[in-house]
């Protein structure tokens, strides 16, 4: 990995971390998310997370069931990470672990791989697995259709995910780039 800022390297278990990626390269995405997260030592949080990617940068938020902001991230394409939230959503280290497992489970695993150290992604036939270096799994994402989860064996918690809606939006043209 480059030598980059540190808060872009976001801890996976072990020596395995994820330099995090400031953009998104392909035509920007919206989506809307209904997350359930899990932890054995503390209570269950139900949000909608909602988040846009672009080249320019990702923006990620958090809402509570009755619409209140919980906490919002944004990482730029300069690697500047702003992040704000209600405790606890306003430690800059979970706010790192959200966009990692963003990453980890939407971006495409060919641009994923070079950002991995002491680790490798690798898809499987319902979803994928972060492996360390000597092959134990660290992370693990399953599908179905409109559900997903996410197990962090490594940091012992797990996230149920269902998509509520994903929108491709059109790139808007400056002006002066027309002819």
């Amino acid at each position: 990995m480059l030598a980059t800022p540190a808060h872009l390297h976001v801890p996976l278990g072990g020596a395995a971390k994820l330099q995090l990626l400031t953009s998104w390269q392909g035509t920007p995405q919206q989506e809307l998310v209904a997350l359930t997260w899990f932890h054995p030592e503390q209570p269950s949080q139900s949000m909608q997370v909602s988040s846009l990617r672009e080249r320019q940068g990702i923006t990620m938020v958090g809402l509570s069931p009755l619409g209140q902001e919980l906490w919002r991230a944004r990482i730029q394409h300069d690697g500047a990470l702003q992040s704000s939230g209600l405790p606890p959503f306003d430690d800059p280290r979970l706010m790192q672990q959200v966009l990692a497992n963003l990453q980890l489970a939407s971006w495409p695993i060919a641009a994923l791989q070079p950002q991995l150290a002491d680790a490798k992604l690798i898809e499987t036939a319902s979803g994928r697995t972060l492996l360390d270096a000597e092959g134990t799994p660290l992370w693990r994402l399953t599908h179905d259709g409109q559900h997903s989860q996410i197990e962090h064996l490594a940091l012992g918690y797990r996230l149920e995910l269902h998509l509520i809606t994903r929108e491709t939006l059109s790139t808007v043209t400056d002006p002066k780039e027309q002819p």
